[in-house]
């Protein structure tokens, strides 16, 4: 699998504090070796065309609080997974919602 990254992921992952850089980057690896890994955890969040698949995006967690969000790129050359990293950070816990 090959990893791309937007320019708001990197600015997000840039502004986590180091222990959730590690957490991440640990996820990371484990979603390269094994992609179906995190699927207990991960949730389609956007599909603006059924259809296809290249508009959707997804959300794993990383940990109880942190999030990230990915798509990936389809082309015609099966043995080509792009993964594209999209979004990552906080979220409010559940019990700490309103």
């Amino acid at each position: 699998m090959i990893f791309r990254c937007t320019a708001r992921f990197v600015r997000s992952f840039d502004s986590l504090d180091a222990a959730a850089q590690v957490l991440t980057l640990k996820a990371l690896a484990g979603f390269r070796r094994v992609p179906g890994m995190p699927s207990h955890t991960a949730k389609l969040v956007n599909d603006d065309d059924p259809s296809t698949r290249n508009d959707d995006v997804w959300c794993i967690d990383v940990s109880e609080l942190l999030r990230m969000t990915y798509s990936f790129l389809y082309d015609e050359h099966p043995d080509h997974h792009i993964c594209v990293l999209r979004h990552i950070g906080y979220t409010l816990h559940r019990s700490q919602t309103p």
